[in-house]
């Protein structure tokens, strides 16, 4: 429910460039007779509707980072089997937008059955944030966005997806996990027919900025010679709208004034879409967020530094 106004921002771009494609909200969140000010409820499915076999032990055991990438596989599955008649399903982030039609999208499906962005495609020779080894410790694909078309290797791909989230969805870096991202890593190795795009317009975000200017033709955004396809706003946040992302060193609003009327909009956009009346809103399924942060922080520490016995009797407390 907290990310429904990013959600809207991105319908009505997806309502205005590419009208022909069906846009669902997947909630992983419960509505409860909450305001959804003015969204379509025909158009929301609710994560309880697909029939996650391990949804109770994924919302005891997940905080909310980890519960909502969790769940994409199992969207996938549900929405390939409801509409049997639709060939190809795009999953996008909620913030981002898209800003011409999909065709070019569409064209890259004509051989591939998975569709996928690289983080970036130039390598980075500063030592700012985002850092190459940031990135390769977090998945050198970008899964706010993948498009799959349905096929075998597909329907393998999600099944595979799906077992490894089920328990496996978890942020613990020094473990070498980070959500349902880094496992894609894995993807283009056991499975055929995945493309890695690097056409530059499909998910410019700051992660790639030292690669992609942007600039407007005949009233349309442009990245170099690649018309904008959508654009992918993460980590930015309209209580601080001076600030390009978070853990984000490289560039400013300054530095990078190709992005200014860009960001503005976006701002503007978010705000009439509600952004900071559901910003506000809980997760129906996740009202123990901070004993969770505790607990994975404990044994994180108790891992590294504690000694096995004393670690015993700590995680007999712990579970108490």
């Amino acid at each position: 429910m907290n990310y429904l106004g990013q959600a809207k921002t991105l319908a009505d771009s997806v309502a205005k460039h590419a009208p022909d494609h069906l846009f669902l909200y997947c909630l992983a969140d419960k509505v409860n007779g909450r305001n959804l000010r003015g969204i379509n409820p025909q158009n929301m499915i609710e994560v309880e509707q697909i029939s996650i076999p391990n949804f109770h032990w994924m919302v005891k055991n997940y905080n909310i980072v980890e519960f909502a990438t969790a769940v994409k596989p199992f969207f996938f599955n549900y929405l390939f089997d409801k509409y049997s008649e639709v060939n190809q399903i795009t999953y996008l982030d909620p913030d981002i937008k898209i800003f011409t039609n999909l065709q070019e999208l569409d064209a890259l499906h004509v051989d591939s059955e998975v569709v996928m962005t690289p983080h970036f495609t130039v390598p980075i020779t500063d030592n700012k944030i985002p850092t190459e080894k940031r990135i390769f410790s977090t998945g050198i694909y970008n899964l706010g966005f993948v498009s799959m078309k349905r096929g075998n290797n597909t329907f393998q791909l999600i099944d595979w997806w799906k077992e490894k989230l089920s328990y496996h969805c978890i942020v613990d870096l020094t473990r070498g996990y980070f959500v349902d991202q880094l496992w894609m890593v894995l993807a283009p190795i056991y499975f055929d027919k995945i493309l890695v795009t690097k056409h530059l317009g499909m998910n410019m975000a700051h992660w790639n900025f030292h690669e992609r200017i942007l600039s407007v033709k005949h009233e349309q955004y442009f990245v170099q010679d690649f018309p904008l396809v959508f654009f992918h706003f993460s980590h930015y946040k309209p209580s601080k709208p001076t600030q390009l992302a978070a853990y984000h060193t490289r560039y400013s609003f300054a530095t990078r004034t190709d992005l200014q009327p860009l960001y503005s909009d976006y701002h503007t956009e978010l705000v009439n879409n509600h952004f900071f009346e559901f910003i506000k809103e809980p997760c129906f399924y996740l009202n123990n967020e901070q004993q969770k942060r505790l607990k994975k922080y404990w044994g994180n520490v108790m891992r590294i530094v504690i000694p096995q016995n004393i670690k015993v009797m700590l995680g007999k407390f712990l579970n108490k």
